[in-house]
């Protein structure tokens, strides 16, 4: 699985808007708990998150999504492409 914010992945996973058979939330956390890697920010994730506040002038609304992104791409892949609206 890849590397996902286990919030995100209990979100999506129970959302019946997404899936004909959501799953419930006890059996989205068990999953969560066998099989999400967690990451923490490192020093690259912080640097790319202030690189990424000022170059695109992002606001208060978007710091969390901003270094959830950074650490993302910090840890995983460093040729991917983020798009928020």
């Amino acid at each position: 699985m890849h590397q996902v914010e286990r919030g995100s992945q209990l979100a999506i996973a129970t959302d019946p808007a997404r899936f004909e058979r959501a799953l419930s939330m006890p059996a989205a956390a068990e999953s969560a708990a066998r099989e999400v890697r967690q990451v923490y920010p490192d020093d690259h994730a912080v640097s790319l998150f202030f690189d990424w506040i000022g170059k695109h002038r992002l606001g208060r609304k978007r710091l969390l999504d901003t270094m959830l992104a950074a650490t993302y791409f910090a840890h995983v892949s460093s040729h991917c492409r983020i798009m928020s609206d």
